[in-house]
């Protein structure tokens, strides 16, 4: 009777199996080693190479038999690999028997060797016509009004403010001391000394800027406000607090004019070189905009192609190992001058959810863009299962 090997399983990328090594044949490998080491050993009373096995099978049978144990279900799964073709995404499971004194009858060499291995395989990727894809670059300039509508931020961010001893209105800056109680309590994070505050620009929760209005420099008040219910601080959402507060000074905004001068207290030459800046800035953000939709025009256009299964085991693990041999190779690919870009870059396409291995060699005009024509592409994408 020789090894019995039985599919048990097949469903999407896992393969159950399983083997039967029967007694005799363990017990075999074990006599072929202890022979080995009977040559070897060196035993008081026995001269060199004149040990009985029978002695040394009573001395190292069991130590013996495990390491053939071993051994051979390596072996057997290595055989099922190769025998089927198979790709491992892990390394295989062994499972053995776990009914009492099973795994102890098999070392004393008194029952056949039964385990069920469970594997994970990597699918066979089909290479799709990709030269068929097709993608709109968007452009994108940058108008005037951006530029004054940025230029008013950052003016509205300087600004000056001026000390005013009426009551706080809207658009003044507030300065405040203050402490939260949740039913005569105070709470964690609701305490703070010399605090700004503008008045209407929403940096409190609901209700707490309308209550300072009015408010002078050294009044007090004390007030009820509610916390939204979808508060980050899951503790306070939906919670009723009451708040002390201290004026400690109230300051009106004072003008700014955005002209040269405003420039150089912003450590730029002149109101023409902070504008060129600033149109830098905004240029820089829709290229990333634009980046990021061709980015995803691209997603979408290989997710028709390429669909992987994910592993019930290593999940989303086992695809960014396979991403980041391929980054590593993109990143040879890149010192050879036979690509543009970076394995890092490679990897993050800016699609958390989804990890991309790309390999082409005529990608001069940058990953993923017209003129690369990819040979290989991974697509791993958390909303499909090995099912799909």
């Amino acid at each position: 009777m020789s090894m019995q090997v039985t599919e048990t399983s097949s469903a999407g990328l896992k393969r159950e199996y399983r083997v039967i090594v029967p007694a005799t044949d363990l017990e075999a490998k074990v006599n072929e080693r202890l022979d080995d080491l009977k040559g070897r050993v060196q035993l008081r009373g026995f001269r060199p190479g004149k040990v009985p096995v029978a002695h040394l099978k009573r001395l190292y049978g069991k130590s013996a038999m495990a390491e053939v144990i071993e051994a051979t279900v390596r072996e057997a799964n290595s055989k099922i690999v190769t025998d089927h073709g198979y790709r491992l995404a892990v390394e295989p499971k062994v499972v053995l028997p776990t009914e009492e004194g099973a795994v102890e009858g098999v070392i004393e060499g008194k029952a056949d060797l039964s385990y069920t291995v469970e594997m994970e395989i990597v699918p066979a990727i089909a290479l799709a016509d990709f030269k068929s894809i097709k993608l709109t670059r968007l452009t994108s300039e940058v108008s005037d009004e951006e530029i004054d509508k940025a230029l008013q931020a950052i003016a509205d961010q300087n600004r000056p403010f001026v000390a005013k001893t009426e009551g706080a209105a809207n658009g003044d800056r507030v300065t405040i001391n203050f402490e939260g109680s949740l039913e005569g309590t105070p709470f964690e994070g609701g305490t703070g000394e010399d605090v700004p505050l503008v008045m209407g620009a929403g940096q409190f929760i609901p209700g707490f800027e309308e209550n300072l209005a009015g408010l002078k420099p050294g009044e007090n008040k004390t007030f009820d406000v509610k916390f939204p219910d979808d508060y980050r601080a899951t503790h306070l959402a939906g919670k009723n607090a009451t708040f002390a507060v201290t004026v400690k000074a109230v300051e009106a905004p004072g003008s700014v004019t955005i002209d040269d001068e405003f420039a150089k207290t912003l450590g730029v030459e002149s109101l023409a070189k902070l504008k060129d800046a600033v149109k830098d800035r905004i240029a820089r953000e829709h290229t990333l905009a634009v980046h990021r939709t061709f980015e995803r025009a691209f997603v979408d256009e290989i997710e028709l192609f390429v669909r992987v299964g994910v592993h019930a085991r290593t999940g989303a693990a086992r695809f960014v190992y396979v991403a980041e041999q391929h980054a590593f190779a993109f990143d040879n690919a890149a010192m050879r001058g036979r690509v543009t870009g970076s394995g890092r870059d490679f990897l993050h396409l800016g699609h958390m959810e989804m990890i991309f291995a790309l390999a082409g060699p005529d990608c001069a005009g940058g990953l993923g863009f017209p003129g690369c024509h990819l040979q290989n592409a991974f697509l791993i994408d958390n909303r499909f299962s090995s099912s799909r």
